[in-house]
């Protein structure tokens, strides 16, 4: 009687430590997604771009086939605009994080993204003079150039592990 109540009290010990470890790895999983504090290399940040690229056009393709021609009995109704304007909030964000940590990997500060902000936000207040357009639109993709094919650092920086290395 008493071993078959060893072998119950193991089998919910195990039981427990499986449960335990399958909360840490998506606890792990969800800090590494929404993680301002680690580095990303190039690859993974190339495909993700690419990915919230082609979610973002999506939500805008549906929203001019819906609501192309909007006139008053076709305006979008409250909901439809508040759904979208998460969704692109969501992906805004996540783009943020993904460009830190890329940067990250270049050894340099996640403030630097307030620069590229600016340089993308400063092209649109300057639409009226094409040449200064013109030269915001060349920075902006320089800048991205860069983030997507510059190599990070080698080794250690100040923001982590090479993920190359791991």
């Amino acid at each position: 009687m008493a071993e078959i109540l060893d072998e119950k009290l193991d089998d919910i010990e195990t039981q427990e430590k499986e449960l335990e470890l399958k909360e840490s790895a998506s606890t792990s999983l969800w800090r590494k997604i929404f993680s301002f504090s680690r580095r990303l290399n190039r690859l993974p940040y190339v495909l993700c771009s690419l990915i919230l690229f082609f979610l973002s056009f999506s939500a805008t393709l549906m929203w001019v086939v819906k609501y192309g021609d909007v006139t008053p009995d076709a305006a979008p109704d409250d909901n439809t605009i508040l759904a979208l304007g998460i969704i692109i909030i969501f992906l805004y964000v996540i783009n943020l994080i993904l460009t830190v940590r890329r940067l990250h990997d270049l050894k340099l500060s996640g403030h630097w993204c307030w620069l590229l902000i600016a340089v993308n936000f400063a092209g649109g207040y300057f639409e009226d003079n094409e040449m200064i357009l013109k030269f915001f639109g060349i920075v902006s993709l320089l800048c991205l150039l860069i983030l997507y094919f510059k190599r990070g650092t080698v080794g250690i920086n100040n923001y982590g592990d090479d993920p190359l290395e791991n």
